[in-house]
């Protein structure tokens, strides 16, 4: 992890924001499969959730955002 990056900040934002848009931004900037294969967001089990916060957190604090360039393809916008 870079030092200059703020978990802290990091992790109080993913907690106040909207995780299932939060989830798609992170999906179509990563194409990361993982992202996709979670349910909605609102059906989530508690351990569903947490991990898909963890996954969130940790992608913005490491940057491994790998496909920000990449255009989402039509089908990658229609899941919930």
């Amino acid at each position: 992890m870079n030092p200059s990056v703020d978990s802290a900040f990091i992790r109080r934002t993913v907690d106040a924001c909207d995780l299932a848009a939060l989830r798609a931004a992170l999906y179509q900037a990563s194409g990361d499969p993982e992202l996709a294969s979670f349910g909605p967001v609102a059906g989530l089990a508690p351990e569903e959730r947490g991990r898909l916060v963890e996954k969130a957190v940790h992608l913005l604090e490491t940057g491994d955002l790998y496909e920000m360039s990449r255009v989402p393809r039509r089908e990658d916008l229609a899941f919930s």
